[in-house]
Formats: structure tokens, C-alpha cells, sequence
């Protein structure tokens, strides 16, 4: 609306100033279509900036409800098995996975689309049980749950998130880095890390996961 206002009071000055070129008929419609070309600019930008906020809001809306970063420079990669049983009713959680440094940077670089190399793996100990190639036994209905945020670190993992089938979940721990590095060179590790996990309204508290490489 400025340039409309600012207009106005240029042709309030030259008629008390007697301008008679503010009085031709011609030069005055001119004039007129000017500012209202510079009104329709000036909501042309303000509609830009509008756009430009809403865009940047928007962006950050969505940042903040996906946070999924791995900012760990020491070797965390393996599986954490809980010392005691977690979950809910029948469904157990088995384990906790987490992926390679360079699975990460293909995750965020988006290669491959559908892996992510973080997870929790739930089974249903209702469901009947299998033997696998190495004579391991297994759970035939079992959840894969892929945290929505997820922060890793050389010290601490937390994640949340929702799964359609235990609900909405979250953790906070802490990795013995001691341990961690005892598991990777294929030692013994108990207690390599340690933290709350909450599954709706459940709480288990200080939950000791070991460390385990995998077969």
C-alpha cells in the first residue's frame, strides 16, 4: 500500500503548488495507472516474501518432526541384545541394530531408497518358531521398527517414533564405550549400552543391552 499512500501526497503537492500539469487530463490517467502498476508490484513482492516465509516454515516444520542424524566417529556397529525381557504382552523386543558409518552416509544420501540401516527388531512369542540355516531359533511373526528420529552419537542414542502395531515408542541411553570396543574385538560385553525405553505407557528403566556382532 506504500506506493499508493506516497502518490497520494505527491498530487496533494503539486495542487497546492498550482502544477497545471497536474490537472491535464492525460498526464493525470498516466499518472494513475503508474501507481497502480507500483500497488500491484508492491503485492506482487509482498506475496513473494509471504510465499518465501511460508516455504522456509514449512521446511522447518518437517525438519523438526524427522530428525535422523549420526554424528558417532567411533565404531558402534553390531547388535544390542536387552539383559531382560522388554515389551509388551507377547511382543518382545529382540534387539537393537545399528549399521556401518558408510550405511548411514547411503541412507542420507538416499541410495538405497527403502534401507535404513537402524532398527528395532520386535518378535511375537505367541507365533509358532522356525529354525533357521544356523540352527538358530526364531519367531515366525516378528516387527522390523524403523525409528522416525534418531540421534547417534560416540556417547548417547535416542530415538521415538510410532509403529502401527506397538505403538509410540521412545528411548534414551548411553554406550560404554569400553564394552563397545570388547564386542568388537569379539570379547564379552555386557552392559555396552544402557538406557529407559517407553512403549505407550509402559517404562522399563535402566534396560542393559550387550553387544553382539552377529554371526
Amino acid at each position: 500500500m506504500r506506493p499508493v499512500f506516497v502518490s497520494a501526497i505527491a498530487s496533494v503537492f503539486l495542487m497546492a503548488c498550482g502544477n497545471s500539469a497536474a490537472t491535464d487530463p492525460a498526464e493525470a490517467e498516466a499518472a494513475d495507472a503508474a501507481s497502480t502498476d507500483q500497488h500491484a508490484d508492491g503485492e506482487a513482492d509482498a506475496a513473494a516474501v509471504d510465499q518465501h516465509a511460508a516455504d522456509e516454515t514449512g521446511a522447518s516444520e518437517q525438519g523438526a518432526a524427522n530428525s535422523q542424524v549420526f554424528a558417532a566417529e567411533t565404531e558402534l556397529f553390531g547388535y544390542y541384545l536387552p539383559d531382560t525381557d522388554v515389551g509388551i504382552g507377547d511382543i518382545r523386543l529382540d534387539h537393537i541394530a545399528i549399521g556401518m558409518d558408510w550405511e548411514f552416509e547411503e541412507f542420507f544420501a538416499g541410495q538405497p531408497e527403502n534401507y535404513q540401516p537402524f532398527v528395532m527388531a520386535f518378535d511375537d512369542v505367541s507365533s509358532p518358531t522356525g529354525i533357521g540355516e544356523l540352527g538358530n531359533t526364531y519367531y515366525e511373526v516378528s516387527y522390523a521398527v524403523f525409528p522416525e528420529n534418531f540421534l547417534i552419537t560416540d556417547e548417547a542414542l535416542t530415538f521415538s517414533g510410532t509403529h502401527e502395531v506397538i505403538g509410540a515408542y521412545s528411548f534414551e541411553g548411553t554406550f560404554n564405550a569400553q564394552q563397545v570396543e570388547a564386542f568388537h574385538e569379539g570379547l564379552p560385553a555386557e552392559g555396552a549400552l544402557t538406557g529407559t525405553l517407553r512403549i505407550g505407557d509402559d517404562v522399563f528403566e535402566n534396560v542393559s543391552f550387550q553387544g553382539w556382532l552377529g554371526d
